[in-house]
């Protein structure tokens, strides 16, 4: 899927000088630093096909065992609609009164051009380390060849560190939005995706499936219910009916579900919702797996990956936190107050 017409759009194209790059590193609040024949500041090149802007049609659904599930087809990696392509200079640029600074952008810039000082920036490519060609379709070719090396480096990501002041800002702004809308649905979609899931959540009016999402990658196959207000109880109950229809409907064995309540924060420890996971558990011998928003994005900010299949983010009423798992995979401490929000223990 072409995204921008580059060939009507620009008169102009920037490829790399550097053909030789072996590895891209990005520090906290800084663009990342691009190692190959000099060491140099990773800038925006305006990629044809931006992958901080857009996501293709494979990475959007894309679930081979449902194949008819009707899906939310939003291509925009930001949520809140603060990235915007410039057609004069072609590069991105971010609506800092939108922008909720999650870091989804940044994951996927092929240079490490986004970091976050505070506010989500787009560094300029420094003239030194590109050429100016005409758009040709050689030259359009040509630069997505480039791009396509460069994301196949492994590479470190630190796009922010976590912190009690950036995690309520973002918290913030998030319960802000309409409930009903499906900014929060599609931002989790979108984390899911940066940590490599085919992910898919429901549309708007969809009462056949009823279900939020489904996430799988090789590993693990999933439901998922997103629940970002107060009524968590009843997402642990929406993800039996979820488990149920996807059995009766499209042979998914529970054996073979992964379940998932994503929360912005864990329920306090009165409403009920664990003693519902444990019993759960105790009487299906399936295990709900719980996370919540900001542990997702700490660890996305750091480049990791929330692997449901081999760390179990099950927390029940024995034990309700989820910061072991979250430390295990970051391999350190998080930097967050215990009960913060909610994020890694419930707050009451």
């Amino acid at each position: 899927m072409q995204y921008l017409n580059e060939k009507s759009r620009r008169s102009k194209l920037r490829i790399l000088k550097d053909e030789n790059i072996v590895q891209i590193n990005q520090k906290y609040g800084e663009p990342a630093s691009i190692n190959g024949n000099n060491t140099y500041c990773g800038g925006c090149i305006g990629c044809v096909n931006p992958k901080c802007l857009k996501y293709s049609d494979f990475e959007i659904g894309n679930i081979e065992r449902l194949p008819d599930f009707s899906y939310e087809r939003s291509y925009d990696v930001c949520p809140v609609n603060a990235m915007s392509f410039d057609e004069n200079d072609g590069t991105i640029r971010i609506d800092k009164s939108k922008c909720i600074n999650c870091g989804l952008c940044a994951d996927r810039c092929p240079l490490g051009a986004i970091y976050c000082d505070g506010d989500t920036k787009v560094s300029e490519c420094d003239s030194a380390n590109y050429v100016l060609v005409e758009s040709t379709t050689d030259n359009i070719e040509s630069q997505k060849k480039q791009i396509e090396k460069l994301n196949e480096l492994e590479r470190e990501k630190k796009y922010r560190k976590e912190n009690d002041v950036c995690l309520k800002k973002i918290y913030d702004q998030i319960q802000h939005f309409d409930g009903r809308s499906l900014v929060q649905n599609i931002l989790i979609r979108n984390i899911l995706i940066s940590m490599g899931y085919n992910c898919a959540i429901s549309r708007t009016g969809d009462v056949y499936t009823r279900m939020d999402g489904v996430y799988t990658n090789d590993n693990c196959f999933g439901v998922m219910e997103i629940e970002f207000g107060r009524d968590t109880l009843e997402a642990s109950r929406g993800i039996l009916d979820d488990v149920a229809v996807l059995e009766s409907r499209f042979d998914i064995k529970k054996e073979d579900n992964t379940p998932l309540v994503i929360c912005l924060s864990l329920p306090n420890k009165r409403q009920g919702y664990f003693q519902v996971v444990k019993d759960v558990q105790r009487v299906l011998n399936m295990r709900i797996q719980t996370i919540t928003l900001g542990a997702l994005l700490v660890l996305l900010w750091n480049g990791k990956v929330a692997d449901f299949s081999t760390i179990s983010f099950y927390a029940d009423f024995d034990d309700m936190s989820i910061r072991d798992d979250v430390e295990k995979i970051l391999g350190r401490s998080v930097n967050v107050s215990n009960s913060y929000l909610g994020i890694f223990e419930p707050e009451k």
